[in-house]
């Protein structure tokens, strides 16, 4: 048959898990009913504390020590006494003090959690830009033509590469407008890529370019550059840099005034 001591060691596992669970699962909507819970707990902890001291009140005569001594089981029934007194007081104050946070919880409205912003869409991969590196017509087209179908692509990309100055280069074409999304194709034109550069050449309009995408590096070999010997000396200080213009002279590449052609669209026949 169950025992008071035992119903006291069941409620005691109870709170201990209820606090344990407390920690990992609150949830707000449960927290009005679960106060209400406690309240009821509260009241009952304080009856619990009353019926323990009428029992030791009621059995007073009886007590005595481990040795047997009654004075000294009357004092120590007295100080139990006290301390469930105040027990007790606290219990009151602390039903009083649930009744009002009850109260209070009574008044929540929750509101459900605002959604997560959707994260920033990922921006667009931005196609390369071209800039163009050389334009020719007539003699100079034909021949670069000539080398591409009768000889070897490769020399033509390496001879027309010697008009790429780098910066320098990037910021002609910048400031005069050659500067494009795609390399432009007309009618009948053909293209042939290497590295970052795309040849654009018509044998039938007779005009050959060369475009470079914007921010990319060329392959140095392709533009001629070796690195100095590991025995070379070094430079002196205060030494002026070779201009990297110097690439198409020893190539041996034509120089191309490009302020005599008014427009790609007349050079290509295409129109205004």
């Amino acid at each position: 048959m169950p025992t008071l001591l035992e119903d006291a060691q069941d409620v005691s596992a109870a709170v201990r898990n209820f606090a344990a669970s407390l920690r990992d699962a609150a949830e707000p909507r449960d927290i009005y009913p679960m106060l209400g819970e406690l309240l009821g707990t509260s009241r009952s902890l304080t009856a619990v504390f009353g019926s323990i001291s009428a029992a030791l009140t009621d059995h007073h005569p009886q007590a005595a020590d481990d040795q047997g001594n009654p004075e000294a089981g009357a004092n120590a029934v007295q100080q139990t006494l006290d301390r469930l007194r105040e027990a007790r007081s606290l219990a009151v104050q602390m039903e009083a003090a649930l009744d009002q946070a009850l109260q209070s919880a009574g008044t929540i409205a929750l509101r459900a959690p605002a959604p997560a912003p959707a994260p920033a869409p990922a921006p667009a991969p931005q196609s390369p830009r071209y800039v163009n590196i050389v334009f020719l017509q007539g003699e100079d087209a034909d021949r670069i033509i000539e080398t591409i179908t009768l000889h070897d692509p490769n020399a033509a990309f390496t001879e027309l590469a010697g008009y790429d100055c780098g910066d320098e280069t990037v910021e002609a074409a910048l400031e005069n407008g050659y500067v494009y999304d795609r390399p432009p194709i007309g009618q009948l034109d053909q293209t042939l890529t290497r590295d970052v550069y795309t040849m654009v050449y018509n044998p039938f309009m007779g005009h050959v370019g060369l475009y470079r995408e914007h921010d990319a590096l060329p392959d140095p070999a392709l533009l001629g550059i070796e690195g100095p010997p590991s025995h070379a000396a070094p430079a002196p200080a205060g030494a002026v840099p070779e201009c990297e213009v110097s690439r198409a002279d020893r190539l041996g590449t034509p120089r191309v005034n490009r302020a005599t052609y008014p427009t790609r669209a007349s050079l290509r026949g295409l129109g205004a």
